[in-house]
């Protein structure tokens, strides 16, 4: 099951009033302020540099990574 289909399934499950949250930058939780689809490279980074999330917005890539990484995604704010 992929992750958007197992975020629909548990969100099919909810109450449709319940509010959904994101992590804080230091910690705690925030409110979901937006959400945007991008194209997405999946496994950009070395696991090695754990302060970076494993993949990447393809418009923030220099390089020439390889298409068949890309996927659409959307990342939520």
């Amino acid at each position: 099951m992929c992750s958007s289909d197992l975020l629909i399934k548990v969100l099919s499950e909810l109450d449709p009033n319940l509010n959904v949250y994101r992590s804080g930058y230091e910690g705690g939780y925030q409110d979901v302020t937006g959400a945007v689809k991008c194209r997405m490279v999946r496994d950009y980074h070395n696991p090695d540099e754990w302060w970076y999330g494993s993949h990447e917005a393809l418009d923030s890539v220099y390089d020439n990574y390889s298409v068949e990484k890309t996927e659409d995604g959307i990342i939520i704010g």
